[in-house]
């Protein structure tokens, strides 16, 4: 079983079109749709957004449904010049921007009780991940019209590989992105669950890939009508991204995910 997630229901809208013949079951106010796609058994839900949120939907994914990987998709912030609206980034690594537990604590961001403060993806898994999102980006005409193209001045879309950082406040104040980048100057984008994801993730051993599509420079410079970039754009870009990933990858045998698990 393929965990998929989305914080918003017009992010992960696209990508329940994708499933056969779907069921739902809900659990703790969520609605859990499985199915197929491409022939592979899929768990797909809106998380809510947050990090305890998501942190729920996906324990509820790998307790309940035994998700042997979870995908998180949807839109961030960048706070990079190079990075443009309409660009993939894929998660090298994640943590969480708002955590502080000095001094019991040698380092700002360090997880307790784990000793780290950076969540690491699977290189396996991500590898995929990077194909996938190079193949949604290198033919976007497939799933994005001409129009919307041009009105979100896509036509350069590139896929990065980089550091995601977490937390619990919508960053969207060059105040906000001065501090963070003081403290982390390679961030690639910036969102509200990906730590949370990797950290349930951690937990139990499974691997993950946070995919997430740049909507915005996350700060009052932002021009772009947000929802209609969502459901013209990063919606449509998630669903391909997803038919590719899954087309790239075999179904884990319980072997390959213990591999899998000890490469996290």
């Amino acid at each position: 079983m393929i965990a998929i997630m989305s914080a918003m229901e017009e992010e992960i809208r696209e990508i329940i079109k994708l499933l056969k013949h779907p069921n739902i079951t809900k659990i703790a106010g969520r609605e859990f749709y499985t199915g197929k796609i491409n022939d592979k058994p899929i768990v797909i839900a809106r998380s809510k957004i947050g990090k305890v949120a998501a942190g729920i939907t996906a324990t509820i994914m790998f307790e309940h449904f035994n998700a042997e990987q979870l995908v998180f998709t949807g839109v961030a912030g960048t706070p990079q010049a190079h990075i443009n609206v309409g660009d993939i980034v894929i998660a090298k690594q994640t943590y969480y921007h708002d955590l502080d537990a000095t001094p019991l604590f040698p380092e700002k961001g360090e997880v307790p009780e784990l000793g780290f403060k950076y969540f690491t993806t699977n290189q396996n898994i991500t590898s995929h991940a990077l194909n996938a999102a190079s193949a949604v980006t290198n033919n976007l005409h497939k799933c994005i019209s001409s129009a919307e193209i041009a009105t979100f001045s896509l036509h350069t879309a590139k896929v990065h590989h980089g550091k995601i950082a977490t937390g619990d406040e919508f960053v969207s104040c060059q105040h906000q992105l001065d501090a963070l980048l003081t403290e982390e100057h390679d961030i690639a984008a910036i969102e509200m669950e990906g730590a949370a994801v990797a950290h349930v993730a951690y937990e139990f051993s499974k691997p993950y890939i946070i995919m997430r599509t740049i909507s915005d420079n996350a700060n009052e410079s932002a021009t772009i009508d947000f929802l209609k970039f969502i459901d013209s754009v990063a919606a449509k870009y998630s669903a391909e991204f997803i038919r590719h990933y899954l087309g790239l990858i075999s179904t884990p045998t319980s072997n390959q995910t213990e591999q899998a698990a000890s490469a996290l």
